[in-house]
């Protein structure tokens, strides 16, 4: 018996080339898209879009549509197995429809931007649910075709693997429908939902290019050792890439306090900024804070029936003194946290009298800002006590640089006299400070989180605030080094802005203040649905209000969130959410115009698209929302000496021209800092005390 010929050859070379095609494609994209996560993702999501790795993907289907239809051609000449060819037709020209069909919500078709129509999904959904079917009925058909009319060696791996993967297919096919199904008619968007039907549809490919593997060693070989270790190394390596492990289950009180979870009636505060001086006996006295009953951190809901709650952060110079090797790997998005807020002044506008070399003493030393206390309490009394623990405790290892004081104003009000602090984001899998389970649909924060497609509120993915977790995409955000002290922890943002009172009041003019900030004074917002109602309400929208009637399109609150206006989807919008948790100061005696301000505290997973973007794109400039250059009158910047002309709308008297006074806040100082989880603070503990 004479060897294989040569169009066996070809054709498993083109056999084993097709999923070998594939494979790279989808490692090589994957890595260049960074949030791309192969747990979660079915192949479409690298095809969803118009940069580079996009547009490799339609040469790329058709490429292993080529190879399948050489391999095709092989196995019927070879192989009189009429239903294997077959399939494997169809599977080719399936891949060419998938390849120019793969597009959703970031391109209207490959290599065009915008949103895909209705018709080219259902083509795209259809042509892999063919290939999706006929993955299904390989083994199943091997399985019986030849389960006992051919003893030949050739067919031996074939009838060998049909019965246990037609099994494994059937049962994965059926889970896929029904995670697809879930996810389909969810009454809120479900990642999760999003990750398994993912996970599925991927293991369903591994099987058919499994076959596709066996069928191609079975051209050249006559016995069943060569198939069965192609077979065996094919389901090591795919499945090693596709079974990942996914996010780490989420425990609310393993969070710090105050962070996702408000520390609710603290009505003092106190930001302690220091410089580590003694790495060794910092983390013992780190570890001794973690311990115990009378514990000084304590996590989520637990810290609400303590008089008072400490939240700790750490810069990217405290984890070096401390020796934690940290590395930023998410390579095309700013490592905002290891280059610090004074090194990113021109990004943020922080000039003039707000450039990093006029901030308050303390904070221009940006090397020596290593860790931070950000205590909060209920009652004077309660905050000099948490002042002598947190001192008692790392006041020796340490050394003073930054030192806030905070006081919540009566009527929970900022300086300019607006109710501050009612913007909290509604969280996925975050529960109330006072509830033990998820909160369920009439959650009074549901308008803090984003529309789905049918116009009703969803909460906002988890990923977005902590690390190692599904965010907004479907996808994880890259974990910094060491991963074990960054999963679960989150991004905190400080900044000391002082407030002009009289430079408001002279310019806000009375009435003028609401427009300026988007609400009354009581809270209430201008687009509420009743805005006659004395109770602020979330669930307010601006997209009926396109022109700005009831709350200007430049008014602060409606540019720090605009919701559904501006042409921005909920799910844009809600990528760019922050978690706020500062408080008011009065330093220097009573002047209205001096020492007064908020200690703006946030929490994000990705400073440089989430905090900075904001500062940046919708507060420092109108270009993005339509209203040219003007600034954010109430945090935006400009030339200190430069007066701008903010356009309002007033439904009276129409279109009115507003010139601005001198900026009205002034950055006195700041820095990023990473707030780990508790499991994230006992492995920052650990990895310190390992030799380097």
């Amino acid at each position: 018996m004479g060897g294989p010929s040569v169009l066996a050859w070809f054709g498993a070379l083109a056999g084993f080339a097709a999923p070998l095609t594939l494979g790279v494609y989808v490692v090589w994209g994957g890595r260049r898209r960074n949030g791309y996560d192969s747990w979660r993702d079915n192949m479409t999501t690298l095809g969803d879009g118009t940069d580079h790795v996009a547009g490799a993907f339609v040469p790329v289907n058709v490429a292993v549509a080529v190879l399948l239809g050489v391999f095709a051609a092989a196995v019927a000449a070879e192989l009189p197995l009429r239903w294997l060819w077959i399939a494997l037709v169809i599977a080719a020209v399936g891949s060419v429809v998938i390849g120019l069909t793969a597009c959703d919500r970031y391109c209207s078709r490959p290599g065009c931007a915008g949103t895909a129509s209705r018709r080219m999904r259902i083509l795209h959904g259809a042509a892999a649910l063919v290939n999706a079917v006929g993955i299904v009925l390989i083994p199943i058909t091997a399985s019986w075709l030849l389960r006992s009319d051919d003893e030949s060696d050739r067919y031996k791996p074939l009838r060998w693997f049909g019965y246990p993967m037609s099994v494994v297919a059937l049962v994965i096919a059926i889970l896929f429908a029904i995670a697809a199904w879930k996810n389909r008619h969810a009454r809120r968007d479900a990642a999760l939902e999003a990750a398994r039907a993912g996970l599925l549809e991927r293991l369903l490919w591994i099987l058919g290019y499994g076959w596709v593997v066996t069928a191609a060693a079975s051209l050249l070989s006559d016995g069943t050792v060569l198939p069965s270790v192609l077979l065996g190394v094919w389901l090591i390596v795919s499945l090693a890439a596709v079974l990942r492990r996914p996010s780490p289950a989420f425990d609310p009180d393993d969070c710090q306090p105050n962070t996702l979870i408000g520390y609710g009636g603290a009505t003092h505060g106190l930001l302690l900024v220091r410089r580590i001086v003694k790495p060794d006996e910092f983390i013992d006295r780190l570890e001794n804070a973690l311990a115990g009953d009378l514990a000084l951190l304590r996590g989520g809901r637990r810290a609400q029936g303590e008089p008072f709650a400490m939240t700790i952060g750490f810069s990217k110079h405290g984890l070096t003194a401390l020796g934690v090797p940290y590395r930023w790997n998410a390579k095309f998005v700013e490592d905002a946290f290891g280059k610090g807020m004074s090194s990113r002044a021109e990004v943020l506008g922080d000039t003039g009298n707000s450039e990093p070399e006029r901030w308050a003493p303390g904070w221009r030393r940006t090397e020596d800002l290593h860790v931070a206390l950000w205590i909060i309490a209920r009652g004077e009394d309660a905050l000099e006590d948490a002042r002598a623990r947190a001192i008692d405790e790392f006041a020796s290892t340490t050394t003073r640089v930054v030192e806030v004081e905070t006081e919540r104003l009566p009527g929970a009000v900022e300086h300019f006299g607006f109710v501050d602090g009612l913007g909290d984001p509604w969280i996925d899998r975050v529960p109330r400070t006072s509830e033990k389970k998820e909160p369920d649909r009439k959650d009074d924060r549901r308008g803090g989180g984003a529309l789905n497609r049918r116009g009703k509120w969803r909460r906002i993915a988890l990923g977005e605030f902590v690390l190692a977790h599904v965010d907004e995409t479907g996808d994880v955000f890259p974990v910094p080094d060491p991963p074990e002290v960054f999963a679960g922890g989150t991004f905190m943002v400080v900044r000391q802005l002082e407030q002009n009172v009289t430079a408001f009041n002279q310019f806000s003019g009375g009435r003028w203040g609401e427009y300026l900030v988007g609400r009354k004074d009581n809270g209430t917002p201008l687009a509420a649905p009743d805005p006659k109602t004395a109770v602020p309400d979330k669930e307010f929208r601006y997209g009926e209000d396109p022109e700005g009637m009831y709350c200007p399109r430049g008014a602060h609150i409606r540019r720090a969130n605009p919701r559904d206006s501006a042409g921005f989807r909920t799910t844009q919008t809600a990528r760019r959410r922050l978690i706020r948790r500062g408080m008011t100061y009065v330093e220097g005696g009573d002047a209205p115009d001096r020492g007064r301000g908020l200690l703006f505290v946030a929490y994000n997973a990705r400073i440089a698209e989430q905090f900075e973007f904001v500062q940046s794109q919708w507060l420092n400039t109108g270009t993005v929302l339509g209203l040219g250059s003007d600034p954010d009158v109430i945090a935006g910047s400009w030339p200190e000496k430069e007066r701008r002309t903010v356009t309002l709308i007033d439904r009276a008297t129409g279109r009115v021209e507003v010139r601005a006074a001198p900026r009205l806040v002034r950055v006195r100082g700041g820095e990023y800092f990473f707030v780990p989880s508790l499991s994230g603070l006992r492995a920052l503990v650990r990895l310190s005390r390992q030799p380097a």
